[in-house]
């Protein structure tokens, strides 16, 4: 069910914020990389030229092709310029920014599509209070979705929220969309960073039968927790099982010393 538009009565209704200037042009100079607007070993425009064709600050185009240089999609060469690496193609996406699920898909040639599977309110277990800086007993909501590429599955997410992050009942939340656009809808926050920590799986019954695989399948399980910009607390706590046979996923990182 979607979001309802019409505010509750006395309830604050969320700012919603755009994410920093410097990200939204990172967004678009890695959009280009990764659709070939920009090819591998192909200087990038200067960065007034940018600046002034996105309507921005040099300074924030300069923040941004740092960010993608420390992903090492670009190399910066004194007095020549910013080029694409020429195995940024093959680097998408890019672990070292975060696990973007639909990028991920995207990267495979896939067409992906989220499924709200369920969507319920419940106590938080130990662990997740622990994880969410939530005293107990506490709720949670918890959101179940299958990624698909192509319409075939490919991930199974397990996402939880401490309700006061958010406005409104559980049942009227999106879950077709990607989190990070439903934490910003449901509560004006943006996600500063994502702690990852990624380990293999064998398919619990239940995950195989979603992800249509036998059980006890090696799978790629990313255990994520996505804190906020406004005051790095911890927002919502993920689960994802993965069929990297479906998706594989390639790790393209700056070399330093």
């Amino acid at each position: 069910m979607a979001l309802a538009t019409a505010p509750r009565q006395g309830r604050a209704i969320p700012v919603v914020r755009t994410p920093p200037i410097a990200d939204q042009v990172s967004d678009v100079i890695l959009s280009r990389i990764r659709y070939g607007v920009y090819g591998p070993g192909d200087q990038l425009p200067s960065e007034s030229d940018l600046a002034s064709e996105l309507s921005v600050s040099r300074a924030s185009v300069r923040t941004a092709l740092a960010r993608i240089e420390s992903q090492g999609q670009v190399m910066r060469k004194h007095g020549e310029g910013t080029f694409v690496s020429r195995r940024a193609p093959a680097a998408q996406p890019y672990i070292a920014d975060s696990w973007d699920m639909q990028s991920i898909i995207e990267a495979a040639g896939l067409q992906p599509r989220i499924g709200a599977l369920t969507a319920t309110e419940r106590i938080a277990t130990d662990d997740e209070a622990r994880s969410l800086g939530m005293q107990l007993p506490g709720r949670v909501f918890e959101f179940l979705r299958l990624f698909s590429g192509d319409d075939r599955p490919v991930a199974l997410t397990n996402d939880v929220v401490p309700p006061y992050r958010f406005e409104g009942p559980v049942n009227e939340i999106d879950g077709s969309m990607l989190m990070s656009d439903i934490v910003r809808q449901c509560s004006g926050l943006e996600i500063a960073h994502v702690e990852s920590r990624t380990s293999a799986a064998n398919a619990p019954e239940a995950v195989a039968r979603r992800l249509q695989v036998e059980p006890g399948a090696a799978l790629l399980q990313l255990d994520d927790v996505f804190f906020s910009v406004a005051d790095e607390t911890p927002v919502v706590l993920s689960k994802a099982f993965v069929n990297a046979q479906e998706v594989p996923i390639h790790l393209h990182r700056r070399w330093t010393r």
